[in-house]
């Protein structure tokens, strides 16, 4: 039997996530990946999800750039994801999102791509008020910083750089930012 000592000290500790670090227990988490086409954006948030679902979260994936498609299925027969726990859609408007989870307890929402979603900052804000914790793969403008509005990474609780296959943590407002390796 677990203490209330222990419950309350796991609560002050947080959980580890692949990639995204220590999270504080029942908050709320927001996580922008962001590189150049073929880096590995899609192949890192796939393997956050089958995680964050084999520790018991419940989790949609909306494959918004790839679909329901043949790359798809082979990227997740290749990385073997498990898809207990984990429901993978196709493009899915914020409406449907939110009725999702008032349905199935959704916890985490996974975009790959918000640059490609047709979302907007208010769409994301309505998801963070519902409770729902997400991260979103972004496109990369010329320079390589991430692309679309600056509030995205601004208003990410952790930001994740991807490039050629490896992974960095750039930020991390629950604690230490250094962390990275490869993703194959």
């Amino acid at each position: 039997m677990t203490s209330a000592r222990d419950l309350a000290a796991a609560a002050l500790e947080g959980y580890e996530v692949p990639f995204l670090g220590r999270l504080p227990v029942g908050e709320r988490t927001v996580a922008t990946v962001y590189g150049p086409p073929g880096s590995g954006k899609s192949t890192l948030l796939l393997q956050l999800g089958d995680a964050l679902a084999r520790d018991g979260a419940r989790v949609l994936y909306a494959s918004v750039e790839e679909g329901l498609s043949g790359t798809l299925r082979e990227k997740l027969q290749r990385l073997e994801i498990r898809r207990e726990g984990l429901v993978i859609c196709g493009r899915v408007l914020v409406g449907d999102v939110l009725a999702y989870q008032r349905s199935h307890g959704l916890e985490w929402f996974l975009i790959d791509s918000y640059s490609a979603s047709g979302w907007n900052v208010p769409d994301l804000t309505a998801l963070e008020s519902a409770g729902v914790s997400i991260a979103y793969t972004l496109h990369v403008t010329k320079d390589g910083m991430p692309g679309g509005a600056m509030a995205l990474t601004h208003g990410a609780d952790v930001v994740v750089s991807v490039e050629a296959g490896k992974w960095e943590r750039t930020k991390h407002r629950f604690g230490e930012s250094a962390g990275g390796g490869d993703l194959w």
